[in-house]
Formats: C-alpha cells, sequence, structure tokens
C-alpha cells in the first residue's frame, strides 16, 4: 500500500532530520557544478559552551552550566536532554517537595526551570539514550536558531504542498 510505505518513509526520514540536527557535521561537495552542502548538528556547532560533568549531576553544577550558557542572548532558553539528565533535573525540585497523606499521585513533569532570569524550557529526547549519550544535554536559545529547509535547485520543491507538508505534520 503506497500510504502505509509513504508514512513509513516519512518517519525514517523525520528520525533522520533529528540526527543531523544533533550530530550533523558540515561538509561540501561539488557535482555536477552543483554545489551539495550537508547540516551541521548541535554537537559540531556548539563549541565554546560546553561542560563535563563526572558521575551525577548535582544542582550546583546545573546552575554553572545555565549561568554559562545564559550569559548570551535571550531570556528564553531550550534545553534538549536525555531521559538521564531530566531525572537528574527533577530530583532538584523533587528534593523540596512536602506531601500529606491523601495526596494520590506522587512524582514530577518539569517542563520549565526558571534561573536567575532565564526560562529554560526542557524537552526530552529519548534518541539520548544509552551509555554514549545518556549525559548529553543542549542548551539552545530558540531566538538565533535558524533552520534552512531544503529547496530543490531552481527554487521548485515538489514536496511543498499543502498535502505533504499536512502528512509532515501528522506523523
Amino acid at each position: 500500500d503506497f500510504n502505509a510505505q509513504f508514512e513509513k518513509k516519512l518517519i525514517e526520514h523525520k528520525r533522520q532530520c533529528d540526527s543531523f540536527f544533533k550530530w550533523g557535521t558540515p561538509s561540501t561537495a561539488t557535482v555536477s557544478s552543483q554545489t551539495l552542502r550537508t547540516m551541521q548538528g548541535l554537537n559540531n556547532w556548539i563549541q565554546t559552551n560546553r561542560m563535563a560533568i563526572d558521575g551525577v549531576l548535582g544542582e550546583g553544577e546545573f546552575d554553572a552550566f545555565l549561568e554559562m550558557g545564559g550569559a548570551f542572548g535571550g531570556a528564553r532558553k531550550l534545553f534538549v536532554c536525555s531521559p538521564r539528565v531530566y531525572r537528574a533535573v527533577n530530583n532538584f525540585a523533587k528534593n523540596r517537595l512536602v506531601t500529606v497523606p491523601q495526596d494520590e499521585t506522587y512524582g514530577l513533569a518539569i517542563q520549565s526551570y526558571l534561573w536567575g532570569g532565564l526560562d529554560v524550557w526542557i524537552v526530552v529526547d529519548q534518541e539520548l539514550k544509552g551509555a554514549q549519550y545518556s549525559g548529553y544535554g543542549f542548551l539552545v536559545d530558540p531566538d538565533y536558531l535558524v533552520v534552512r529547509p531544503f529547496i530543490a535547485y531552481g527554487g521548485n520543491d515538489k514536496y511543498t504542498g499543502t498535502a505533504y507538508c499536512k502528512r509532515i505534520e501528522n506523523i
């Protein structure tokens, strides 16, 4: 069935775009007098504001990371992190909770972290798992993030139709 295959390929394409967004390495090649480029991902692009934490992420280390990342740009930041890092950030608030015996639900789902005039939106990326990426988190200023979509040669992109774009949003 064409529609089922189309959706499978579209999901695969979105996963590849997500991977390039994080891990892409810039490159340029010339093929038939046309310049082809690959996208530079966050891990390759962010070179100065990095922090290595040995062991468990504590609140002091996270605050130092936010201070370093919040020194420039706007007051809103986007923090894309692994589930492990998210758990550590949740524990900062969890240690301050007071519950009463009537409470039927316990736990946290922090979506925003307010610190020193910054509003940090937290997004958990399930692809950042495993031993290699479980400690990763990217702090990005959404006001300065530019995504330049691919447009086919001559400006005609057959995949910009309304039906195609709606399918992308629904998957």
